[in-house]
């Protein structure tokens, strides 16, 4: 139930693991003894290895460690700005909620809200330029917070952190957080799905009973030519000619407003 690893920083953070995974069965105790030299003589990477592996010991680690030590290789252009910077995309997000979900109901815990987010496609390019936040770790540690399902005052919140810590945001950065803000709109309002072109937006509704027909159809019989409803029960609405793609978005939506009934 004891094992003593010397020299360990000599070793990669996934053989370590290995190795502190051979000891530890039943109810019985464990210890992994890592000898390193003084915390001067390593190199960064030794360092973050170590730590890494210090940090995650609970169920699911297997797979932290593995992240981790994409981390600390690099992971190239996994998150830049040709994948939008959305983290969702990666894979690892979506473990971590089946898993933390499978513990929630072991615990007996109430089940988290799983409502799928919104779908959102918009002619912006939103991501933190790797010149805006160099240390891959911390990047990845902001999009694992800005793919929560935030408030817009928690959006609020994490952009003075940003700005503190920083300094001013790039426009992708300021665009990102203005999609972190949508998704909340959208989940407000029962929309499944965003699509935006130059002139108009087509949205879909999760839960078209919560459309006041009546008032939809009224305003359809109105202005033939800025709102639309498909067969589908998609909704295409005109965005006004000026403005930035936000302010247009923002004015499209209140519309939207005067006839989604409330949760």
């Amino acid at each position: 139930n004891t094992i003593i690893i010397n020299r360990a920083h000599a070793l990669g953070l996934a053989q370590l693991y290995q190795l502190r995974g051979r000891v530890g069965r039943s109810r019985a105790q464990a210890y992994a003894y890592l000898l390193v030299p003084e915390a001067a003589g390593l190199s960064t990477e030794a360092q973050k290895r170590l730590k890494a592996l210090m940090e995650f010991t609970e169920l699911g680690s297997g797979f932290k460690i593995a992240f981790h030590d994409l981390q600390i290789r690099g992971a190239g252009n996994l998150l830049g700005q040709a994948q939008s910077g959305h983290l969702a995309d990666v894979g690892y997000e979506l473990y971590l909620q089946l898993l933390e979900q499978a513990i929630r109901e072991f615990k007996g815990e109430a089940p988290e809200d799983l409502t799928p987010e919104p779908e959102i496609r918009l002619p912006v390019a939103a991501y933190l330029p790797e010149e805006y936040v160099p240390d891959i770790q911390q990047r990845l540690a902001l999009y694992r917070r800005l793919s929560g399902r935030l408030t817009p005052e928690m959006v609020d919140e994490l952009e003075e952190e940003l700005l503190d810590r920083f300094g001013p945001l790039p426009s992708e950065a300021r665009d990102l957080l203005q999609v972190v803000r949508l998704k909340h709109t959208l989940r407000r309002l029962g929309i499944k799905r965003l699509d935006m072109q130059d002139s108009f937006a087509v949205l879909q509704f999760a839960d078209p009973d919560r459309l006041d027909v009546k008032r939809l159809l009224k305003l359809v019989q109105e202005r033939p030519r800025s709102i639309r409803l498909a067969p589908d029960q998609s909704l295409r609405l005109a965005l006004p000619a000026s403005g930035s793609p936000w302010d247009r978005l923002t004015n499209c939506l209140k519309e939207v407003e005067s006839f989604v009934k409330g949760d």
